[in-house]
């Protein structure tokens, strides 16, 4: 059976998703917002994820959440769980958590297989298959 895995963000200022089995926190890691020309963009846009790949905590957040991800999913698939929820959360699931699931996903996809991503926070709630 196959491990299929849910990365998703959301803003605190909303609460927690029920459904995480991890959950990982940017709050503290230099927000867009706070610029006024990014304010009005999310972390889909080119300009916010330079923005932050060029912000050295948010490389090393990245860093931190990919191994620790890399290390357990494996633990998850030998338990055989069917699923597993990883929800990455941000003031208001705009930007930072937006490109940090992408992120994160985009490399767990060359090791782990089924990843999918959603987005709670963003007008379209987008769900983003691998």
């Amino acid at each position: 059976e196959e491990l299929s895995v849910l990365i998703e963000s959301f803003g605190f200022k909303y609460g927690i998703p029920a459904d995480a089995d991890f959950v990982f926190d940017l709050r503290s890691l230099p927000n867009p917002y706070w610029t006024l020309e990014l304010r009005g963009l999310n972390g889909f846009d080119d300009e916010v994820r330079e923005f932050l790949d060029g912000q050295q905590t948010f490389s090393a957040m990245y860093e931190d959440i990919r191994e620790f991800l890399d290390r357990w999913i494996p633990n998850y698939k030998e338990a055989h769980r069917g699923y597993l929820t990883v929800a990455i959360g941000c003031t208001g699931g705009q930007h930072r958590s937006v490109y940090m699931t992408e992120k994160v996903a985009a490399e767990l996809r060359n090791h782990h297989g089924a990843i999918l991503t959603r987005h709670n926070s963003l007008p379209e709630h987008r769900l983003h298959p691998d």
